[in-house]
C-alpha cells in the first residue's frame, strides 16, 4: 500500500510539471495575477522571477515616471508594458522605434535632473531594467552609454520577445550592456562618466522570505 500510494504521489507530481498549471503563480505580495494582471510573459531567473504586464495599470494614459512634475499635463507617451520582478521591484519597457520625439515626458521626471544640470557625453546606468534610462541618456545627446543590469534574464527579455517594441534598447548605437553588479562593474570601469544614472533601484523585494529584511543598504553610501 505505501508503495503504491508513494508510486500515485509520484505520477501526480509528475503530470503537474508536465502540465504545469499546478504550479503557476496566481497571487503575489502585492497583487493578483489574474484576469487584466494575467501576464503575458513570465521567466524564472537566479535572481528574480520575471513577469511582464501588457500594460501599467496605475499610469495608464501617460509616461511612467518616478516623480513627474506638475508641467507635464497631457503629454502623450509610446506604449509602455511592466516588467516586475518578484513581485515587487518594477521597470517599464517603453516602446521605442527610432524617434526620440515621443520621449519628451522623460524630462518631465525628477529622475533627469541630472541629464538637466549638465548636458553628459558619457553616462552609466545603474540598473537599466527596461530601457528608460537609456533611453533617456539618448534624449539628451549622450553618445556612450554603459547600460549595466544585474539580471540577465532581463537583458534577454528585452533582446528576445521584447526587442522589436524596445527598439532593442540594449544594442542601440553607443549602448553597451554590462550584466554585473553596479558596484563591482563599476570597479573594473575606465570610468571617466559625466553622470551616472542610479534611479530607484533600491528594492524590498528579496524579503518576501524575510531575507536581508534588517541588513544595511549600501547602495547609496558615499563611497559607493
Amino acid at each position: 500500500r505505501m508503495r503504491l500510494a508513494a508510486l500515485g504521489l509520484a505520477l501526480a507530481v509528475l503530470a503537474g510539471a508536465i502540465i504545469g498549471k499546478p504550479f503557476e503563480l496566481a497571487i503575489t505580495k502585492q497583487y493578483s495575477e489574474v484576469g487584466d494582471m494575467k501576464p503575458i510573459y513570465v521567466a524564472w531567473t537566479p535572481t528574480a522571477r520575471l513577469a511582464v504586464f501588457r500594460n501599467i495599470s496605475w499610469a495608464p494614459d501617460q509616461g511612467f515616471g518616478w516623480g513627474m512634475g506638475s508641467k507635464v499635463g497631457s503629454m502623450p507617451a509610446p506604449r509602455q508594458l511592466w516588467l516586475e520582478q518578484d513581485g515587487s521591484a518594477g521597470t517599464p519597457i517603453t516602446r521605442f522605434d527610432g524617434s526620440l520625439a515621443p520621449l519628451g515626458y522623460l524630462l518631465f521626471d525628477v529622475t533627469s535632473i541630472g541629464y538637466q544640470v549638465r548636458q553628459p557625453r558619457r553616462v552609466a546606468v545603474v540598473g537599466a531594467g527596461g530601457g528608460r534610462d537609456i533611453l533617456a541618456a539618448m534624449l539628451v545627446g549622450a553618445r556612450d552609454i554603459d547600460a549595466i543590469e544585474l539580471n540577465a534574464g532581463i537583458v534577454a527579455a528585452m533582446r528576445g520577445p521584447f526587442g522589436a517594441l524596445s527598439g532593442r534598447v540594449y544594442d542601440l548605437p553607443g549602448v553597451h550592456a554590462i550584466v554585473g553588479e553596479g558596484r563591482s562593474v563599476l570597479t573594473r570601469s575606465a570610468g571617466n562618466y559625466d553622470l551616472i544614472q542610479i534611479s530607484m533601484i533600491d528594492s524590498w523585494a528579496a524579503t518576501a522570505a524575510g531575507a536581508y529584511a534588517l541588513s544595511e543598504n549600501n547602495l547609496y553610501t558615499v563611497e559607493a
